[in-house]
C-alpha cells in the first residue's frame, strides 16, 4: 500500500504536520515576548523570501515564507532572526546614562563597583535586589529600600569599610556562603 503513495504526498503530509507544530511553537515565543512587553517586529512561518503577509496594528509583520522548515519571531532590537542585537540596542545603556558616574553601572550603585580589601581588590556585581540585600546583610548595612538605598553615599561608604576589613580569602568564602556575586582580585 505505501509503495503506491506518490512522492508529493509525502511532502504534503510532512508540511501538514510541521506547519502547525512550528506555528504553535513560534506563537509561544511571540506571546511570552508580548506578555513581558517586548515588541515583535516580525512573526514568520518559514524562512527566506516572503510569499504572503500583513502588518498588524502593533507593527508586527506576520508572514509566510518560501522555505517551510521552521519559523522565527524577530523582536525589537534584533538585527536579524538570529536575535543578534542591533547597534542602537547595544547603545541604550549609554543613552539612558546608565554608564555615567551617576548611573547604576558607572559607579553610583554601591553593589556594582570595585573596592579595596585587605590584600587586594574585590569586584562586586550585586545589581539585583536579592544580591544587594545579601551584600548589605553581610556588611551590616540596614536597608529601608533594596534599590534606592544602594545609591546613597552612606551605603557605599559602609560597604567600602566592610570590604577594607576583609581579606580576599574571607570574601571568597562569603561569596559562596551568602550567594553574593563578587570576585576577588590581586
Amino acid at each position: 500500500m505505501f509503495d503506491t503513495v506518490p512522492w508529493w504526498m509525502w511532502i504534503v503530509g510532512f508540511l501538514a504536520v510541521l506547519g502547525p507544530l512550528v506555528t504553535v511553537h513560534e506563537l509561544g515565543h511571540y506571546l511570552v515576548g508580548r506578555w513581558f512587553g517586548v515588541k515583535a517586529d516580525a512573526f514568520s512561518i518559514g524562512f527566506g523570501k516572503e510569499l504572503a503577509g500583513f502588518t498588524d496594528k502593533r507593527g508586527t509583520r506576520w508572514k509566510l515564507s518560501a522555505l517551510p522548515l521552521g519559523g522565527y519571531v524577530q523582536f525589537a532590537g534584533d538585527m536579524n532572526p538570529a536575535s543578534q542585537p542591533s547597534a542602537e540596542w547595544l547603545a541604550l545603556p549609554r543613552q539612558l546614562r546608565m554608564t555615567t558616574p551617576e548611573g547604576a553601572v558607572g559607579g553610583a550603585h554601591a553593589g556594582y563597583r570595585i573596592y579595596a580589601c585587605k590584600n587586594g581588590r574585590v569586584a562586586v556585581a550585586a545589581l539585583e535586589p536579592h544580591f544587594a540585600v545579601s551584600l548589605c546583610e553581610a556588611a551590616g548595612v540596614q536597608l529601608t529600600h533594596p534599590v534606592k538605598d544602594l545609591f546613597k553615599p552612606a551605603t557605599r561608604q559602609a560597604i567600602e569599610a566592610f570590604f577594607a576589613s576583609q581579606t580576599r580569602a574571607q570574601l571568597d568564602k562569603l561569596a559562596v556562603a551568602k550567594d553574593i556575586p563578587l570576585m576577588t582580585l590581586k
